[in-house]
């Protein structure tokens, strides 16, 4: 358009009083007097538009405004003039939080030298890493070392450190150690703590890759000894000492070792530990070695292949590996076995670049052994693998033949890989405080992970019993905090242990003391140590869980006990809780409540596994002398028990032989000897008080089982020790008993651990003599009968009430005993809702009863409310939530509505958690997770786009609320086809307030939605883009409050001429109106009277009825009309299709598919301004379009479709 014409434009606009027309007129006419130059009219020009968009309120535009009006003055080198525009460009950009305009201004304005040099710092960086990629080694280092030394020069010490890490990987990768080695330490002179730890890990990694351990060890020494470091980074480093530890003991004790068995061990140590630092060659010639041994022994001669050829692949030394994995393969019987190892084989080959058909008859014989397994997830796996191998080499018919044949389907894996876990076991038994090198600084350190406290005075000299015990071990049996807090106060170490291992937390977790646990936490115990070596990997959690103390493994978890590691046995925490339940006959409702919400918080963490049957071979001798013959198993009553064991006693100083019944019922002997010598009673021991335990304070259930460990010869310790976490098993295996179950054994334990008032020093009870009592106390016959009567009338006599608690906008109904206790009964209905709540979402959350009315909530006041259906309401306040990681929420909620976790989802979630972005397709998904999704989706705050489009969510528009209500940073939401009606509407109250764009298309509304889709989309302030196409609405029209709408797409939906009209005067730049028609025809013509908005940039009017008179009327009111769809008008002739091709500024997009067939040439002198970017559907005779081509002036070509369509575009 010329100058002239936008001046008349601007005439009309200033007198119809259109300031927003107006302000887009002075804007471009200052654009092309600025372009030609003319600098005093474009200054004009803009200064007038700044005043317009000051009249409108339009921060931005003002601002932009000023930009133009500053670039002007500076041309005409009035800079003082210039920048005081653009310091008002700048200010405006950053109230409106425009990213673009600011970007603009600083880019006008310019920066700081010093800003400039970082950022210049910064790209070399970059550009370097990228060429570094592309293998253009040289360049990258010149373009790094040059930002290093921008670095150096402006003490830019942050990128410094990223530049020299940069330049050590890569000299690392040319094997150039001497140099890498040198960046690392110039990267570890920054003063940051953290930058200077990580570039200190980073060199242990580098030696720890080249294999050099002891120069790895005198790295990690110090940044252990260190107490300035961030948690995360302290874990790093104690798992890589103990690891380099474990290494250097094993090569020691090589050196003096000659059994063969025990050389192949330790072998297999060092190859577990060379890899778990990716030290792969070191690790493949620590596996040979092993191999070697094994074939001497017999043994593992499978693993030794397997760990030799995976370690050798990982290394790079792929034809090395093959002999040991076809090997390994041989020897495979198993067809679990056999499956694998063909999978690892054919995997191996490809990465050798091995001959097509020996890769296929490994996936043939894996796929054998799969179908031998019976086994369909893996024969799935196969088949997956085998597609994906075909289409990598071209065979993509063979691979659809494939799939087609087996139906296939992507097997869902539940292999996770357990390396990481595996690394952090390697030294778990080695107790770092102990270590020779570490103690010139101090004597004992605390490990690392935990809180350092400072010393107070001089150390208290650290004594011990016979059995290794200190008086803060004692201390902490006993439950005396008094001494407990002395001991602690006066520097006494918290880590100690004893001869066995345990440490003063094992020993109050096992107890169950709580306020001494706390009090070790806090003085620096060490919450995941697995004791020592005959621990066998049992951490206090561990210790815990298995005698059911909940408050004691709650307050182990807030202290960041790690709940995934197992024992050296293979058990978990929650194998350990389930052990002790099984050994507890009944439970009150208050533990059993705390049992269920303990177990589904570590169930949505554990992986739950399947029992496994353990031969009897892994039990210790110790072990076995807790098990008796299973043959003579029988009740008896209270009093022949104490006759037998009287009976006992007489002969205690003989041999008492222990037999356990195995499965193929062979007789295992041990000999016992439970007396203890002269020599060995220690009459004037300082802790003589410990034999006779003192009175056991009140734990967090009222179920005694809890075992004590300790006896004064020690085996006893390891036999319950053992017997306790591996009880359940041993039932499983055959092993039945005469002792009944742990709580009896803890009766007899407690019993001879009453308080005595008179005390002999010499006076051994039965249980530390070794003596093992047998747990059947079963009461006679009569007097249970009585007991268990008893026990039912109290049942039958209970009082429930029903209960319904609020927390924010859920309901939790609960059933509930009436007890005496009111404490009891208060603490019950927030636990159930606190467990109820965490089924519900997945997070855990502590609750407390909001004041009814003012008062605060009692017993007296609930029973009120449940008796008498008062209106008040039993509501919760949040004091304190805890929201778990999306995937581990969704694992939970699944759990809860007994449903498996779909991985699909799973990778959705994931994904979500780094990007803020979910989108799932809805063949990915069925209807019973859907709810469960949105559950979980509730509390995942920073989702900015939502794409649930496909999803069935008529039945779940309550869930949908609940999960756009805290969905506050949501921008896009998608919506399409998902089944909404006006029922599932109505019950979303508000959606997110920042939302940009929502497509609810193809949903049955229905013209009931109308009022609560206003009242949904009226708060919408930030709204461009909405999309309701065949929503089956009629005659509906949109709010006024959505200043930033620019799209709308309310197509397929019955419009009348009103209602059409009110979008069409909407200031959109996109408007899609296609068969809106509600009746034959409403549009007879778009007369004057019809204000069509300016601002449209595209039209669609497909099946409107549209005239040749309307489409003349657009082109009038829409001068910045683009793109035009007309399709399927029939009234639409050539006529306008000339006016449509001739319009200026060019349309360029142009659909009249459908209208009236072209059936002449184009008319005399039809030009086309920009034919290079104009496209022209139409139907036309074929044998006419050679002669409109030629309106594309050579630029052109035409697509002749079937039905006489044709598609005129530009080259």
């Amino acid at each position: 358009m010329n100058i002239d014409k936008l001046i008349k434009r601007k005439q009309h606009a200033r007198r119809d009083n259109n300031l927003r027309q107006l302000a887009e007129i002075t804007n471009t006419l200052g654009d092309m007097y600025f372009e030609n130059n003319q600098l005093k009219e474009a200054l004009q020009e803009y200064s007038e538009q700044l005043i317009v968009c000051e009249q409108l309120q339009d921060k931005l535009s003002c601002a932009i405004a000023h930009r133009m009006i500053g670039e002007v003055y500076a041309n005409l080198q009035d800079y003082e003039q210039a920048l005081k525009h653009q310091n008002l460009h700048l200010e405006g950009a950053k109230d409106m939080k425009s990213s673009i305009e600011e970007q603009r201004a600083f880019a006008t304005l310019e920066i700081k030298v010093e800003e400039k040099t970082l950022m210049r710092a910064r790209l070399l960086l970059n550009l370097g890493l990228t060429l570094e990629a592309q293998k253009e080694t040289q360049q990258a280092i010149s373009l790094i070392e040059q930002a290093t030394a921008l670095c150096v020069s402006n003490n830019f010490q942050e990128d410094l450190h990223r530049t020299c890490i940069s330049l050590a990987t890569i000299y690392e990768r040319q094997s150039n150690l001497e140099l890498a080695l040198s960046y690392i330490e110039t990267a570890a002179t920054v003063n940051d703590e953290r930058l200077k730890a990580e570039a200190k890990i980073i060199k242990a990694e580098l030696f720890m890759r080249t294999g050099q351990w002891i120069e790895t060890r005198k790295v990690l020494v110090p940044l252990y000894m260190s107490t300035r470091l961030p948690k995360d980074i302290n874990h790093q480093v104690e798992k890589y000492l103990r690891i380099i530890v474990t290494i250097c003991r094993a090569e020691n004790s090589l050196l003096v070792e000659t059994n063969t068995r025990a050389k192949q061990k330790l072998y297999e140590t060092l190859g577990d530990a060379a890899v778990a630092v990716q030290c792969f060659d070191k690790g493949a010639e620590y596996y040979r070695q092993m191999l070697t041994y094994a074939e001497e022994t017999g043994e593992q001669i499978g693993i030794s292949l397997m760990s030799l050829a995976q370690t050798l692949k990982d290394a790079g030394r792929y034809k090395e590996a093959l002999p040991f994995a076809r090997r390994e393969l041989d020897l495979c019987t198993n067809p679990l076995e056999k499956y694998r190892s063909a999978l690892f084989l054919a995997d191996l080959l490809i990465t050798a670049n091995a001959a097509d058909v020996e890769i296929r008859e490994c996936y043939t014989l894996a796929l054998s052994a799969a179908n031998e397994s019976d086994n369909v997830k893996l024969q799935k796996f196969v088949t997956r693998e085998l597609v994906s191998y075909l289409e990598c080499v071209g065979q993509f018919d063979e691979a659809e033949d494939i799939k087609q044949k087996v139906g296939f389907l992507e097997a869902l894996s539940d292999t996770e890989s357990e390396a990481s876990e595996e690394s952090d076991r390697i030294g778990a038994d080695i107790c770092l405080e102990d270590l020779s090198d570490l103690e010139p600084e101090e004597n004992i350190t605390k490990p690392v992970g935990t809180k350092r406290r400072s010393r107070r005075g001089t150390s208290t000299a650290i004594k011990r019993n016979e059995k290794g015990e200190t008086q803060l071990h004692v201390a902490s049996i006993n439950g005396d905090i008094d001494v407990v807090e002395k001991l602690l106060s006066s520097g006494h170490c918290t880590n100690v242990r004893d001869n066995y291992g345990w440490s003063p937390l094992h020993e109050a977790a096992n107890h169950g003391y709580i306020d001494i646990a706390e009090l070790l936490l806090k003085n620096g115990a060490n919450v995941n140590d697995p004791g020592g070596t005959s621990c066998k990997g049992v951490t206090p959690l561990h210790d815990a869980a298995c005698c059911g103390h909940f408050s004691m493994m709650h307050l182990l978890i807030q202290h960041g006990a790690t709940v995934t590691l197992k024992t050296h046995d293979g058990e978990t925490v929650l194998d350990c809780l389930e052990g002790w339940r099984n050994r507890v006959e009944e439970l009150s409702p208050k533990d059993l409540v705390e049992y269920d919400t303990m177990y589904k918080e570590l169930s949505a963490v554990i992986p739950l596994k399947k029992k496994r049957k353990r031969s009897n071979d892994i039990r210790t001798p110790d072990e076995r002398s807790t098990s008796f013959e299973t043959s003579e198993v029988r009740k008896i009553s209270a009093g022949e028990d104490y006759k037998r064991t009287i009976a006992n006693l007489r002969t205690f100083n003989k041999i008492n032989t222990v037999s356990a019944s195995k499965g193929n019922n062979e007789v295992v002997t041990k000999a016992v000897t439970p007396l203890i010598n002269e020599e060995q009673v220690l009459v004037d021991d300082w802790l003589e008080d410990d034999i006779a335990g003192a009175a056991r304070k009140k734990s967090t259930n009222n179920h005694p089982t809890t075992i004590k460990r300790k006896s004064s010869d020690g085996n006893l310790e390891n036999a319950t020790k053992k017997l306790r976490l591996n009880d359940s098993c041993q039932s499983k295996n055959g092993f039945s008993t005469s002792e009944g179950s742990d709580d009896d054994f803890s009766d007899i334990v407690e019993l001879f651990e009453e308080p005595k008032k008179c005390k002999k020093k010499r006076q051994i009870s039965l249980i530390s003599s070794g003596f093992i009592v047998s747990r059947s106390r079963t009461p006679s016959p009569v007097a249970h009968l009585q007991s268990s009567l008893a026990i039912n009338s109290k049942q039958h006599d209970k009082e429930y009430i029903h209960l319904r608690t609020f927390v924010k906008d859920k309901v939790f109904n609960l059933k509930v005993a009436v007890c005496e206790d009111e404490q009891e009964f208060l603490m019950y209905i927030t636990s159930t809702t606190e467990r109820m709540f965490h089924d519900e979402t997945g997070c855990t959350v502590k609750l407390s009863f909001q004041p009814i009315n003012g008062t605060v909530v009692t017993k007296e006041i609930i029973l009120r409310i449940t008796r008498e259906n008062a209106n008040d309401k039993l509501e919760c306040e949040v004091v304190e939530l805890q929201v778990p990681s999306i995937v581990e929420r969704f694992k939970t909620i699944c759990c809860t509505h007994n449903l498996m976790p779909c991985e699909i989802v799973l990778k959705c979630l994931r994904s979500c958690e780094n990007t803020s972005i979910f989108r799932l397709k809805s063949d990915d998904i069925n209807k019973q997770v859907l709810v469960p999704l949105l559950k979980t989706l509730e509390y995942e705050k920073n989702i900015k786009l939502l794409q649930l489009s496909g999803t069935a969510l008529l039945t779940a528009g309550i869930h949908l609320h609940q999960c756009l209500s805290n969905m506050s940073s949501l921008q896009e939401l998608y919506l399409k086809g998902c089944d909404i009606d006006f029922a599932c509407l109505r019950q979303v109250n508000s959606l997110p307030s920042q939302l940009r764009i929502l497509d609810l298309s193809y949903n049955p509304l229905n013209s009931e939605s109308h009022e609560t889709l206003r009242k949904l989309i009226a708060p919408l302030r930030y709204l461009q883009t909405l999309n309701l196409r065949y929503c089956m609405l009629e005659n509906f029209y949109l709010p006024l409050d959505n200043p930033n709408l620019t799209s709308c797409d309310i197509s397929w939906n019955k419009l009348n001429r009103d209602a059409t009209t009110s979008f069409l005067s909407k200031q959109l730049f996109d408007l899609n109106l296609s068969n809106i028609l509600s009746s034959n025809r409403f549009m007879l013509s778009l007369d004057t009277s019809i204000g069509l908005a300016p601002s449209l940039e595209s039209l669609d009017l497909s099946f409107c009825d549209i005239l040749d008179a309307d489409v003349k009327i657009i082109l009038t009111q829409l001068p910045r009309l683009l793109k035009l769809i007309l399709r399927g008008n029939i009234n639409v002739s050539v006529f306008s299709i000339n006016s449509l091709l001739s319009r200026q500024p060019t349309l360029t997009y142009i659909d009249v598919s459908g209208c009236k067939n072209i059936v002449s040439n184009p008319e005399a002198g039809l030009f086309i301004q920009n034919p290079e970017v104009c496209t022209l559907l139409a139907s036309i005779e074929p044998n006419l379009c050679d002669s409109w081509i030629k309106l594309w002036q050579s630029a052109g070509i035409v697509i002749k479709l079937p039905h006489n369509l044709a598609i005129f575009k530009p080259v």
